[in-house]
């Protein structure tokens, strides 16, 4: 019980104090029953995405935006070097993060790479 409610309260914490977790939530609320590998396009501050995969974008959204990408750089326009750039969702959060920064995205996947070219 008392790890439900931790979980709970943290969950509302973030939703009640973070804007990329609440829109997390209305990711997960809008396109979560969405079958798996359709193409959609959606549209994130006014920026179109067209994804190959609702759900793998959804929690991409959630490491590269609440989780793991976060960095403070000592410059202001730093070098940034995406191997497995997948769609782009990397390069977006990075040129919001550091709009002066030089990024260089790399992905293997050529039918992946044909989406992450399109926001290039």
């Amino acid at each position: 019980m008392k790890f439900f409610l931790e979980t709970f309260f943290k969950g509302l914490f973030f939703f009640l104090t973070d804007k990329n977790f609440r829109f997390f939530f209305y990711l997960c609320i809008r396109y979560g029953n969405i079958k798996r590998y359709q193409f959609r396009k959606i549209i994130i501050e006014g920026n179109k995405f067209r994804l190959p995969d609702v759900k793998s974008f959804i929690w991409q959204y959630y490491e590269i935006f609440l989780k793991y990408y976060n960095f403070e750089s000592q410059v202001e326009n730093p070098i940034i070097i995406d191997c497995g750039a997948n769609i782009g969702m990397s390069a977006f959060y990075f040129k919001k993060l550091y709009p002066k920064s030089s990024l260089y995205c790399f992905e293997a996947d050529p039918k992946i790479f044909n989406f992450l070219k399109e926001k290039t």
